[in-house]
């Protein structure tokens, strides 16, 4: 009779539990986890326009950008600094297809210019 009840018990409780589960409800959210190889994209075509009446100072800076991988998706993201060092400016690019435009705005000069980094992320 102990053992009966016991069971009883264990099922009633466990009915119980599945209730509660199934009332709660959870937000829906956008969620992942995994890992893959970062592919890269090719820079080609740089082009450094100088300010028109300095041409000592760095106007834009032009370029086209296209991923290593094919099937990868074009950058939603791209920002560049042309110096090297802590002190580095980064400046927001925008994208015309596949060429994209980073207006450095005469910040920089041709002498202090010593590196294009272009960082890209989707």
């Amino acid at each position: 009779m102990k053992k009966v009840v016991l069971v009883v018990l264990v099922a009633v409780l466990v009915a119980v539990g599945f209730a509660y589960a199934a009332a709660n409800t959870v937000p829906v959210t956008g969620a992942g986890d995994g890992s893959a190889a970062i592919s890269g994209y090719n820079v080609t075509n740089v082009q450094y326009i100088l300010d028109t009446t300095n041409p000592d100072k760095i106007n834009t800076v032009k370029f086209s950008l296209t991923p290593l991988n094919t099937s990868a998706p074009d950058p939603t993201t791209v920002r560049i600094t042309l110096e090297s060092g802590s002190n580095a400016t980064w400046f927001t690019c925008t994208a015309q297809g596949q060429v994209w435009s980073c207006p450095v705005n005469n910040a920089v000069t041709v002498l202090a210019a010593n590196q294009l980094r272009v960082v890209a992320a989707q």
